[in-house]
């Protein structure tokens, strides 16, 4: 079934999910999740308004194809995870905050801002990584997945337009410019896919559109890896190029963007590597 989109406003990409539609559209099964969920709803552990609330039931429904039984237990298991991992809690912990701008230095990843239909975009210079020193911190799995995240966290929680069709949906850019062999190490990918089990259990439903530039021979190899590990639907949005596509300034925005991603921006974070990283949203 296809899903709704909103119309493009003046200056926006068009096709954005338009999730107040979602809701209105699902209003009797979220209401049902609701009353199945009893008090294991809450989203982000901090007493959010019923629009947070009934977002994070509508990804979770939309992440069990509008399941509601199934949809409840995923919903009772984010609670509980929540609950036990201390997420919240560690969102707000000056120390916990101090290593997640660290985790960025190490992974190669900022936050650039808004797209052109108000959702955040992240961006991560994946062939640049120090290989060995990513596999020292994914040791730690425990900590390395808590750090990953806390950047969930600071996604779902970004600032959004008023009256934002997709509330919810983030724009990921992952660039591969020198992607090798050495990045295909058995150890590594078993880490990241703890860290994608995660995010698709207990933050569902959040990505619009994964831009793959600068993309080498080496990452056919590693998408074939990760594949398993990906829902279908999560693949589909996934746009792969050999270069940086010029469709990326129409979907994020070239005042957006930096420069080495055809933007305007110069001396962006992770690409210069003087340059301060964006501050946390949490707080």
């Amino acid at each position: 079934r296809r899903e709704a989109a909103a119309a493009a406003q003046p200056g926006e990409a068009p096709g954005a999910l338009d999730r107040r539609q979602l809701l209105a559209a699902h209003a009797d099964a979220i209401e049902e999740l609701r009353l199945a969920s009893g008090g294991a709803v809450g989203a982000t552990d901090d007493g959010g308004d019923d629009w947070s609330e009934d977002q994070h039931l509508l990804a979770h429904l939309r992440a069990a194809r509008n399941d509601v039984q199934q949809a409840s237990a995923r919903v009772a298991a984010t609670a509980a995870w929540r609950a036990s991992s201390g997420i919240c809690a560690k969102a707000a912990d000056r120390a916990w905050r101090s290593a997640e701008l660290e985790h960025r230095r190490l992974l190669l990843y900022d936050f650039l801002g808004a797209d052109l239909c108000g959702r955040p975009v992240l961006v991560e210079r994946v062939g640049a990584w120090d290989v060995e020193s990513v596999k020292a911190a994914a040791a730690d799995l425990e900590r390395f997945i808590t750090l990953n995240a806390l950047v969930c966290e600071s996604l779902v929680r970004a600032p959004r337009p008023v009256g934002a069709a997709d509330p919810r949906g983030i724009v990921v850019v992952m660039d591969m410019a020198g992607l090798s062999s050495r990045h295909l190490n058995g150890g590594l990918l078993q880490a990241f896919a703890a860290v994608s089990r995660t995010v698709q259990s207990f933050y569902p439903d959040l990505l619009a559109h994964i831009f793959v530039v600068n993309a080498p021979w080496a990452f056919t190899a590693l998408k074939a890896m990760i594949s398993p590990f990906l829902a279908s639907e999560t693949l589909s949005k996934v746009h792969v190029s050999s270069s940086v596509p010029p469709e990326i300034r129409r979907v994020i925005g070239s005042g957006c963007l930096p420069q080495e991603l055809l933007g305007d921006r110069a001396q962006v974070f992770p690409y210069d590597l003087t340059a301060e990283p964006a501050r946390a949203v949490l707080g």
